[in-house]
């Protein structure tokens, strides 16, 4: 026992001289953070401008021990090895805590997201066996690492200056429609960092994460699966934020999880979600905090969106993978147990063929209600459901945001009649009955609701994917939760994809379709990190209306921010989508 503590010690400092002995004088020495016996993170020193700041990259969180479960606690032990599990599973070739790689989860992309889409759909439904698909070396389903990324000057606030407070934590959980992205921000950080710093004097810590996609982090539909593996992912990421990030100088007391898109979408559910965190992490947080203590105090989050998933619907997913995973391997697959046992390669191509034929503005994959329901579900009911119930993590502050025309991203040219419109439902809701269809065409989107000289059959698909989609999860968020606060983006030179990341991370910099939108970046930019920062210090310092006072939003426009308006999202047909059973009684879809 003490060779080893002799050994470890040995290590470490030559790790340390590692680290620092090629640094010259006028840069400092990137800090070594230990956070168990067995893991030394080290960091690297980035200067851009007039900011310097440390980067943790690649800090494992969890493991992955099995497919289509819930992620594995950290093994921390030195004395024995940890237990790899299925020996199928792909893993980084490289150290953990290697700066030179980026490892990501396995990635996929609908078809109607591809520029050239018959060409990938050709090549991929030609997939077998013999011709898979190129994988690249740093996707991987062993993917749970998180960035640390901490500005000089809070580091020596907060490491050397005792009397310092820590500094507030700011956690990215990345978009991309469950099957897509990953945590590198692929653009500097540190015109964010310094934006902290400039309004609150002790700065802030970034953290992002990785978690499971596609297949590999949504499949459901089967009692051999733990649903939503890839929302217990985040969940895990959060808990080991509250367990270590006061090591690196933040406040577990102050973190702000922020999200776009499906980034969002998963912050909804974790705010719907049952405090069950004991049946999966039992030693999630450390013992001296109170059980009910959630991982984080405010929330941000962006056109929260995921399409709600029925039992019959994940029933029908799970049968198209196994259907799929026969064809490419060669071999009937008819059970969860053996396709737990597949090459890597196989499951990859079956994520990218399953995901590929996605309808039109869905990805196939994503949250869903648990096939196995009780104490032990992460996702027990629908979240408007639970929000409507009053069953949500009252305590916690949010900043919503939307956009005009959420429905954009749904629209399809080939939606030119009610037939169209009711055939494009229809392949989102593939097993829903058909009186469904029909009842939401002639009663909640009616066509005479609509222009028919102005695409009104595809503004008409559009509204309706939009209020499913996004705007009836904001709407809900906003009046339910008792400190809420909104704004509102009505901007026609703003794209729909990553909007929230271009204005979290603005330098100023060009023009954007022709709009000069950097300063409207900024000053949104602005509002994020006060929020974040100064939430509970008091409405006055974060410089928000709360949106139980008058319903009123921030109107963001491009001519900057134009104050306060009435929520345009005050709509009856989200009443329809929060009351709908979604197959979950004999009254409701089928």
């Amino acid at each position: 026992m003490l060779l080893k503590s002799i050994v470890e010690a040995t290590m470490f400092l030559l790790f340390i001289n590692g680290t620092t002995a090629k640094k010259n004088k006028t840069t400092p020495w990137p800090p070594v953070v230990k956070t168990s016996r067995k893991a030394f993170h080290r960091s690297v020193y980035e200067e851009s401008g007039n900011l310097g700041y440390y980067s943790f990259s690649n800090i494992r969180y969890g493991r992955i021990t099995n497919r289509f479960t819930a992620p594995a606690q950290l093994c921390t032990s030195i004395f024995r090895s940890c237990h790899r599990g299925n020996p199928s599973i792909s893993r980084p070739t490289t150290s953990d805590d290697s700066v030179n790689d980026n490892p990501k989860c396995s990635q996929a992309i609908p078809h109607w997201k591809i520029e050239n889409i018959n060409k990938h759909e050709k090549k991929r439904e030609n997939t077998s066996i013999n011709s898979l698909i190129h994988i690249p070396l740093n996707e991987v389903e062993d993917c749970l690492f998180l960035d640390i990324m901490v500005p000089r000057k809070t580091w020596d606030q907060t490491h050397i200056h005792a009397k310092v407070k820590l500094a507030p934590v700011l956690v990215w959980i990345h978009g991309g429609g469950f099957t897509s992205g990953d945590k590198s921000l692929h653009k500097d950080p540190s015109p964010l960092l310094a934006r902290g710093i400039e309004l609150h004097k002790g700065g802030m810590i970034v953290v992002s994460i990785n978690y499971r996609l596609g297949l590999f982090g949504f499949l459901s539909g089967d009692y051999g699966v733990i649903s939503n593996a890839g929302l217990l992912d985040q969940r895990m990421a959060l808990g080991w934020v509250q367990s270590y990030i006061n090591k690196f100088g933040g406040d577990r007391s102050r973190v702000t999880v922020i999200g776009e898109g499906a980034g969002a979408g998963s912050i909804m559910h974790h705010l719907t979600a049952p405090n069950i965190s004991s049946h999966f992490f039992p030693n999630l947080q450390p013992s001296s905090r109170r059980h009910r203590e959630f991982p984080f105090r405010s929330a941000i989050l962006q056109s929260p969106t995921f399409l709600p998933l029925i039992p019959s619907q994940s029933e029908n997913t799970r049968a198209k993978v196994l259907a799929m995973a026969s064809k490419i391997s060669g071999r009937q697959i008819k059970s969860i147990k053996k396709l737990r046992k597949l090459p890597y390669d196989v499951l990859y191509a079956v994520n990218i063929a399953i995901v590929n034929n996605s309808s039109y503005g869905t990805f196939t994959f994503g949250p869903a209600v648990d096939h196995v329901k009780g104490a032990k579900s992460y996702v027990p009911d629908f979240p408007l459901r639970r929000l409507r119930a009053g069953i949500m993590a009252k305590d916690v502050a949010i900043l919503l945001g939307r956009r005009k025309n959420e429905g954009n991203l749904s629209k399809t040219k080939h939606i030119a009649s009610d037939s169209g419109f009711k055939a494009h439902l229809a392949r989102t809701f593939p097993t829903v009955a058909k009186h469904h269809i029909d009842y939401m065409s002639e009663k909640i989107y009616p066509k005479s609701d609509y222009d028919s000289f102005d695409h009104g059959e595809v503004n008409r698909s559009a509204d309706a994917l939009a209020d499913l989609f996004v705007n009836c999860n904001v709407k809900y968020l906003l009046k339910y939760f008792r400190t809420s606060y909104g704004y509102f983006l009505d901007m026609a030179s703003i794209s729909q994809d990553q909007l929230l990341k271009r204005a979290l991370f603005s330098d100023g910099g060009p023009y954007l379709d022709g709009f000069n939108t950097s300063f409207i970046f900024q000053n949104l930019q602005k509002k994020l990190i006060r929020f974040s920062t100064f939430i509970w210090s008091g409405t006055d310092t974060v410089d928000l209306k709360r949106y139980h006072e008058k319903s009123e939003v921030l109107l963001v426009t491009d001519e900057g921010l134009g104050g306060y308006i009435q929520d345009p999202n005050v709509k009856n047909r989200c009443h329809y989508w929060a009351e709908a059973s979604y197959g979950g009684t004999s009254r409701g879809w089928s």
